[in-house]
């Protein structure tokens, strides 16, 4: 009875000790998974690449949606394949060599699945953004418009008697879901066509993107793609804010700390607390001299009217403002108010609306401010490895680049509606534009990631009760 009692022992033993050795890796990789790391394009659909060989070339672009610098590995199919050092706000391209099959990139946390298949011929083709190759890079100001010229040229080998050729019906983006108006591009295709953006008030501080494509595919068999053409647009939107304010004035109340200072007469607040845009979060500000006159900030779900070609327009949604400039990361918030909605004396009330309920600071005590001449914020940056030339903002981002064999192209908008600045011989169209935003309750089509690190304490004493459950298991087998 004893033998068999202690057999039981023994097996049990070895089976928690073989699940803890394989949670133990599992645990440590999520909690090196990198918050607010977007792959380009996502993973919405799987994306089919064609090769006339045994592999394929596919670049893929990383973003950095962090106030901070990250570095991010990059795994193929299970293996890391090289890890990529991002800036603030920045995107670096990693082209990819694929072979035959299903492959499956995974980045930050992101998965995009490429299905390489063998084709005889290959449609290749090139896109010029604003007449330059490249991704095109645009220094954005909330509220305006951008007309961005698109021209496919070059294609080679495409059959029109047994080929044909579509554009995406829906862009990937990370600010709004934009579908694509008839691009109009026609057959040899040496005609340009139109692509209009809208920046919507009061949105987040924040790199955007919007991936689109032109694919061929063979019209006897629709499933078999013959060849794409990518094209990739970037905008900046900066407000100088990095979530580190110097500062004495802190105050906590039920998880949330929140830190204030003036300067440069805007009153930044920093709101520590779990965040993703499923929440609503209200700051209220309430002057002493003056409570009648508070200044409320909602950060929620918005929606904007984008008009098409033809007198068309269509309603998207985003995640927004309605009268500060704000920058966010999973666990803060931090919004600038002009410092005559505070005064010199105030109060502020954050409240933290979640699918799960309702946390608020309650009315925090009264704040004197002291107006300073030195800034607390830094502004963003935007980095490639995809040109060799840097622009500097009239909206205090900068966007370095440095070198490589593509082209990026980098356009600067003023802060006038009727001018804009250009470099890399591209012209983008910038015009001020009104929005009429209404609050909606629907969920964000932008998402994030939370990550909970495990501490190493914690996996230094998963390993001892390992070790420990090991050494026992040989004590009783040795009694046997």
């Amino acid at each position: 009875m004893l033998g068999k009692l202690r057999k039981n022992l023994i097996i049990t033993l070895i089976s928690i000790s073989i699940i803890l050795t394989i949670l133990v890796p599992v645990a440590i990789s999520q909690s090196q998974t990198v918050s607010n790391i977007v792959i380009v394009p996502n993973g919405i659909f799987p994306f089919n690449v064609p090769t006339t060989s045994t592999s394929a070339t596919f670049t893929i672009y990383v973003i950095n949606e962090n106030p901070t610098s990250e570095s991010v590995p990059v795994y193929l199919n299970g293996n890391q394949y090289t890890t990529v050092t991002l800036s603030p706000y920045g995107y670096t391209p990693v082209t990819l060599s694929l072979p035959l099959g299903k492959n499956v990139i995974i980045v930050g946390g992101e998965s995009l699945t490429l299905n390489v298949a063998k084709v005889s011929t290959i449609v290749t083709g090139n896109a010029l953004l604003n007449k330059t190759s490249g991704p095109l890079i645009i220094v954005g100001k909330p509220g305006y418009s951008y007309e961005v010229n698109l021209t496919i040229y070059n294609v080679k080998n495409f059959n029109t008697s047994i080929e044909s050729y579509t554009d995406s019906s829906i862009f990937y983006t990370n600010m709004y879901y934009l579908y694509s108006f008839p691009i109009n591009l026609e057959i040899p295709f040496e005609n340009s066509t139109f692509l209009l953006f809208k920046v919507p008030s009061y949105v987040p501080q924040g790199l955007y993107y919007f991936f689109n494509y032109i694919e061929f595919y063979n019209t006897t068999n629709y499933k078999q793609i013959l060849g794409y053409i990518p094209f990739l647009i970037l905008i900046n939107i900066s407000y100088g804010l990095n979530g580190n304010i110097v500062t004495s004035n802190t105050y906590t109340s039920n998880g949330i700390t929140v830190s204030f200072t003036t300067s440069s007469n805007y009153t930044y607040i920093l709101a520590k607390y779990p965040f993703s845009f499923e929440d609503k979060v209200i700051f209220t500000i309430i002057p002493i001299s003056s409570p009648s006159s508070k200044f409320t900030a909602i950060l929620s779900n918005y929606s904007i009217s984008i008009p098409y070609p033809g007198g068309f327009s269509t309603t998207v949604e985003y995640y927004g403002s309605n009268n500060v400039e704000f920058a966010y990361t999973n666990s803060w918030i931090e919004i600038k108010v002009p410092e005559q909605y505070t005064t010199n004396q105030y109060q502020i009330n954050v409240t933290y609306v979640t699918p799960t309920g309702v946390v608020s600071t309650g009315l925090i005590p009264q704040i004197t401010s002291t107006s300073t001449t030195s800034t607390t914020t830094t502004s963003s940056t935007t980095t490639s490895s995809t040109s060799s030339s840097s622009t500097s903002s009239t909206t205090s981002s900068t966007i370095t680049t440095s070198s490589s064999s593509s082209t990026t192209t980098t356009s600067t908008t003023t802060t006038t509606s009727t001018s804009t600045t250009t470099s890399s011989s591209s012209t983008t169209s910038s015009t001020s534009s009104t929005f009429t935003s209404s609050s909606t309750t629907t969920t964000s089509l932008i998402t994030t990631t939370t990550t909970h690190p495990v501490s190493t304490q914690l996996v230094l004493g998963i390993v001892i009760v390992v070790l420990a459950i090991i050494i026992i298991a040989i004590v009783l087998l040795r009694r046997r």
